[in-house]
């Protein structure tokens, strides 16, 4: 029979002979996928085992070497006696499968285990004991060095001398304490300062009747004590000696040992836990697969109030506790409480439940910590520390070898907190949301009222404390629909009132969060004031002038509010407030700061908007007519150097200015409401944003007639005349432009009367209504040229010569584009040149001069591309193709009606996108004239 021994010197032993095993580091090798027989052991494990982080120049090929001789003497012993072990390669490393019978090391453990079983009776204890000592054949790993060896030595020597003492604590309980007395009083002697050893030599002294030893062996220990720890005997062994001095008959009577069973301390894992699949299998790989080592695991769950983070842990916990034979141990670290769980405390608790309740615990918390990591040193044990405050607080509680593994929950990210992997929780996304509020409410319940279901969600903000609180409020009110939830979910001044149930409330997590935060700092005041912002996140320059602090300190304290997860950063130097995170600050901001206070914010930061968008205006139309604004900034707006970097900073805060149009009509800023989007109108007309071009202009019209503002008035009517007239909507264009004008004829604004009949002159021609557009355009021109505007009179002779064009008017069409293309090129007007390219491109179209057609289209595109009007792009794609086509270049033309779909179709621009896909669908071989509006 084959044998492997670790318990003395490393050796295999097989048909009556011992195997020669290598030279020492083979040896460590095979050791090193022993203790872990039955699981994979990685290779950089393997390198880290046995060359202690020092590894020769090849760790890798020597490994190779040693594996490859270690399957040579594993087939040895199979030839000689049957199979004796199974060495292979899985995954990145390698695992050695063997009967943990016929191996002394794990023998030993099995035996010492089932000897601590309740049903275990102190005959059978000592039976089962005594076979485990007699594996013990001297120094544990002889001859092997190294500090991961040593690690696992000293893990055999502890585990031995709790075999011993519990084989001492069964004599004494059999009444053979001679038996008994001869095998404790050697251990004591070899660790004359474990005080446990010295509990039971007391006991064996007293059983054999030997008390006045006892006794002098008491004051031996206490001495030894004193001189080199500073400390006194623990209480069970102060009681003991007390007992003896008065003659207490029971003093002489051994206890029983305590049954030391593996702490199974985790939390109840929810039957109704849902979702967060991603999540587990990221921690799994964390703490359990990937490169071993004997540093400890650390991995930390953080995330705001109500994520489910302890539900997360303990789901995870119960689905790896096979990995964690020696127990899982738990604990609540309080650390949202206003006094957190004292680690010495958590300590104490950790060292009862893994030696006994009647573990000597150290007073001083040094101590306390070495006794903790000498116990756990070799073992493999999860450690839940839930609700951490801080990394001061977790630190004391970690264990010192690698066999363990740690999983921290808290919300506030734990800085500092040395190789610890970092895991922030995010929101439920619909689907697990809607599959939790059917497991708590009802599946049915769900599918019935599918839209308020939805309704239900959005509301929770993906939030899953929310959601279960819904779900639970509507699980205990059968006769509510889902609607009736919805509804009282929909007004956000009672939605914090409405989620809660039973001790559940999502305010109350909130609650805990923000009053944890210093009363008199930055982040506290700075918190409730941001539910001010009416967009979904903030850049930094702009919450600097909402709160009125410097960049520099702004920053400071809001990364405070994101470390604690009252706030979230989706990119440097952005912030957002979660939903129903920014309900809860406005219910604060009530209390916090009166109501001028907060109006004098609100007003900062419209301000900053304003200003800023007016200069990316001035960047994106350098040679547009721009605002006078009367408003002084409260802080210094965002400056651009390049039309590009004006254009980007619309498309971040594009939404931003679109709510802050909003919220300056809310709070009265009337001028501010019908001025930031007139500084909006240029980005809208490159990008195409119509839904919010007209909804912020039709907020912009009625602040304009509230402020008493003809000009604003005249202005925003204007604009709406040009979105309306690329949505088609010419009534609507027709009406708003024949109401400006009448209002800059009222006023004698002779150079806004020339800009509205040009827009009024482009609804009639598009609705092909030509002699009412030319009217127009020649009212225009003559104007633009009395006041000596030629930029004015370029762009009007523009659409003078298109109207020309679509009336198929091709010789003054081409008049008067080219005497627009010559003004154009001497103003530098590149924003009125790529429409007039176009136009005339199309003329030449129309005159069969295709390869003219195809230059100033090319030429058009390019300037389009430049200034990144991407809707003006698709058109000139779809009559650069038509061009294309005609010239029977058919792959070039395809190229460019894709595209020019792509664009439209992301512009939402049904009609242009039909178009462009109608040109697609054309056979290849159809030529004929067929050009855009």
């Amino acid at each position: 029979m084959a044998y492997i021994r670790m318990l003395g010197p490393v050796r295999l032993s097989t048909g009556g002979r011992v195997l020669d095993l290598g030279p020492p580091k083979q040896r460590a090798v095979l050791v090193a996928l022993l203790v872990d027989a039955g699981r994979t052991v990685t290779i950089d494990t393997l390198v880290d085992r046995v060359w202690d982080q020092r590894p020769p120049g090849q760790p890798r090929n020597a490994l190779y070497v040693h594996i490859t001789r270690i399957r040579r003497v594993l087939a040895e012993a199979a030839a000689c006696d049957g199979p004796v072990a199974r060495l292979e390669r899985t995954g990145g490393g390698y695992q050695l499968t063997v009967d943990p019978d016929d191996v002394d090391f794990h023998r030993f453990q099995r035996l010492a285990e089932r000897s601590r079983r309740p049903e275990c009776g102190d005959e059978q204890r000592a039976t089962l004991l005594t076979e485990a000592l007699e594996l013990w054949q001297g120094e544990p790993l002889a001859s092997l060095t190294g500090d991961w060896v040593g690690t696992v030595r000293q893990h055999c020597r502890e585990q031995h001398v709790e075999a011993v003492l519990d084989w001492v604590n069964a004599q004494l309980a059999l009444g053979d304490a001679a038996a008994a007395l001869r095998r404790v009083r050697p251990l004591a002697d070899e660790h004359p300062l474990d005080e446990k050893i010295a509990l039971t030599l007391f006991r064996a002294l007293l059983a054999a009747g030997r008390g006045s030893e006892a006794i002098q062996c008491y004051a031996v220990t206490r001495h030894r004590l004193a001189d080199e720890l500073g400390v006194d005997p623990s209480p069970a062994l102060q009681e003991l000696y007390q007992a003896t001095l008065r003659g207490v008959p029971s003093a002489t009577t051994p206890r029983q040992p305590t049954v030391s069973r593996p702490p199974a301390q985790l939390p109840a894992s929810l039957s109704d836990f849902t979702g967060r699949t991603t999540e587990l299998a990221l921690l799994t790989r964390l703490l359990i697969d990937g490169a071993d080592s004997d540093g400890v695991r650390i991995v930390t769950v953080s995330g705001m109030g109500g994520l489910g983070k302890t539900a997360l842990a303990a789901r995870l916990s119960h689905q790896l506790k096979d990995e964690f034979p020696d127990g899982q141990l738990y604990a609540d670290l309080r650390g949202t409480d206003p006094t957190p769980a004292c680690a010495y405390d958590i300590l104490a608790g950790f060292l009862r439940a893994c030696a006994g309740e009647d573990a000597y615990v150290p007073a001083a918390a040094p101590e306390l910590g070495c006794r903790y990591r000498s116990l756990l040193a070799g073992r493999r044990m999860l450690i839940l520390l839930d609700n951490a405050r801080d990394a001061a607080q977790v630190r004391p509680l970690l264990p010192g070898s690698g066999g363990c593994r740690v999983l921290v929950t808290n919300r506030a990210r734990l800085v500092g907190l040395e190789g610890a992997s970092p895991v922030h929780l995010g929101l439920f996304g619909e689907a697990d949301a809607l599959t939790l509020l059917g497991r708590l409410a009802g599946t049915e319940r769900v599918r019935a009222e599918p839209a308020a279901s939805a309704e239900v969600i959005a509301a929770c903000g993906g939030l899953p404390l929310a959601v279960r609180i819904a779900g639970s409020r509507l699980a205990g009110r059968p006769a509510w629909s889902m609607r009736t939830l919805a509804d009282r979910l929909t007004d956000e001044h009672h939605r914090l009132d409405e989620l809660v149930s039973g001790d559940l409330a999502v305010r109350a997590r909130f609650q805990v969060t923000y009053t944890g935060l210093p009363p008199t700092g930055d982040p506290a005041r700075f918190f409730p004031l941001l539910s001010l912002h009416g967009g979904r996140d903030a850049s930094l320059p702009a919450l600097a002038a909402l709160l009125d602090k410097p960049t520099d300190r702004t920053e400071r304290g809001l990364e405070t509010l994101v470390d604690t997860d009252l706030l979230r950063s989706p990119s440097p130097g952005r912030y957002q407030l979660h939903d129903l995170l920014r309900v809860y600050a406005a219910e604060c901001t009530d209390t916090s700061h009166p109501a001028q206070q907060r109006t004098a914010a609100v007003e900062r930061l419209m301000t900053w908007y304003l200003h800023s968008a007016q200069a990316a205006n001035r960047a994106v139309f350098p040679l547009g007519e721009h605002l006078s604004l009367n408003r002084p900034a409260a802080a210094r707006e965002t400056e651009f150097r390049t039309h590009q970097a004006a254009l980007d900073w619309f498309d971040r805060e594009h939404a931003n200015l679109v709510a802050a149009t909003g919220v300056a009509a809310d709070h009265g800023l009337h001028t501010v409401a019908w001025q930031l989007p007139a500084t909006m109108w240029g980005f809208f007309h490159l990008r195409k944003h119509w839904d919010d071009w007209i909804s912020t202009h039709q907020i912009a019209l009625e602040a304009a007639r509230l402020d008493g503002d003809q000009a604003g008035e005249a202005l925003t009517l204007n604009v709406l005349g040009i979105a309306y007239t690329d949505q088609r909507r010419f009534r609507q264009a027709i009406d708003c432009c024949r109401q400006s004008l009448a209002i800059r004829r009222r006023t004698g604004d002779r150079r806004g009367q020339a800009v509205t009949l040009n827009v009024l002159g482009a609804a009639y021609a598009d609705r092909r209504q030509y002699a009412e557009a030319t009217d127009c355009y020649r009212k225009a021109l003559k104007t633009y040229r009395g006041l000596g505007n030629l930029r004015g009179e370029g762009l009007v002779l523009n659409s003078l010569g298109d109207a020309c064009r679509r009336q198929g008017i091709f010789g003054p069409a081409d008049q008067h584009l080219r005497r627009a293309l010559d003004i154009q090129q001497r103003t530098d007007d590149h924003h009125s040149q790529r429409l007039t390219l176009d136009s005339l491109g199309r003329v030449y179209q129309g005159l069969r001069q295709y390869d003219r057609a195809i230059d100033l289209h090319r030429s058009s595109l390019t300037i389009r591309r430049s200034l990144g009007d991407r809707w003006g792009t698709a058109t000139t794609l779809t009559e650069l193709g038509n061009a294309l086509q005609h010239k029977g270049q058919l792959t070039a033309a395809r190229t460019c009606w894709k595209e020019a779909v792509d664009i439209f179709d992301e512009a939402g621009d049904s009609a242009g996108t039909a178009q462009a896909q109608q040109y697609l669908a054309r056979p290849l071989s159809r030529c004929g004239i067929v050009t855009m509006r």
